[in-house]
């Protein structure tokens, strides 16, 4: 596990290494080439920043397949543990809970397998890298690298803040969904019983205020969650423009 680890850091640094070749490509083009016009150099970076992309998207495979033998073992091992608890623990204790909640333990399952995918894991290897990218901007130039720590850090308190927000909506609307599923086994499991007990119509206004709560409470999450994400992209937005403008004033101040 631990050489699995540092293959997939050596990976994710020549990733973030070369992924700096185009933003080097557009400098040394408008440097080069646009001020002297000479054609042999613009041949000769653009064939070195496509080398440079090719190698990436090789770099970026090999890190998905090792990214996908971490969570081998212990996916197998959860699904399993997670069965046979079911199958195997004393019937007093599961009978506690409902039927839909049992359910959604085992749909649980690929919640947990979706966090740890392979994209996902080359998401936050990318982010331990993402500091390698602040690094080349204050060698650059301070100001430039300030500029953009101080955009990162509004965005991770903007993602804290919006993380909090959403959670509680998200956690109402998981316990409405499994209400939801309860009435739906009861339905399907004690079809005998309800006829016997005239009790259709009582699930059944059970079911619509549970399906009217379901629905303005996904309303209410999707509203907020688009709204964080144009506050987000507007964000990233207005810090190129804050770069690229004071960039441009240091490069005119000869700087």
């Amino acid at each position: 596990a631990r050489r699995l680890a540092q293959e997939l850091l050596l990976a994710s640094f020549f990733i973030s290494l070369l992924a700096l070749a185009t933003s080097m490509f557009v400098i040394l083009v408008l440097n080069r080439y646009v001020a002297h016009g000479v054609s042999s150099t613009l041949y000769t970076l653009t064939a070195g920043v496509i080398l440079a992309i090719i190698m990436e998207f090789a770099f970026r495979q090999v890190r998905l397949k090792l990214a996908e033998g971490i969570s081998l073992g212990p996916d197998a091992r959860l699904a399993g543990g997670a069965f046979a608890s079911l199958t195997s623990a004393r019937m007093s204790a599961i009978e506690k809970m409902p039927p839909g909640m049992r359910r959604e333990v085992m749909a649980g399952l690929s919640a947990v397998q979706h966090a740890y995918s392979p994209d996902n894991i080359s998401t936050i290897m990318d982010m331990v890298f993402a500091f390698f990218y602040i690094i080349v901007l204050f060698v650059m130039d301070y100001r430039i690298g300030a500029i953009a720590s101080g955009f990162i850090l509004i965005m991770f308190v903007f993602a804290l803040v919006s993380h909090n927000l959403l959670g509680s909506p998200t956690q109402d609307l998981n316990q409405a969904a499994v209400r939801s599923n309860s009435l739906v086994g009861s339905a399907i499991m004690a079809t005998d019983a309800i006829r016997s007990f005239n009790a259709a119509r009582f699930l059944k206004e059970m079911w619509g205020r549970q399906q009217a709560l379901a629905n303005r409470l996904r309303r209410v999450l999707t509203t907020r969650q688009g709204l964080f994400q144009s506050i987000s992209t507007s964000i990233a937005s207005l810090m190129t423009v804050t770069i690229i403008a004071v960039g441009a004033m240091l490069v005119v101040s000869g700087n």
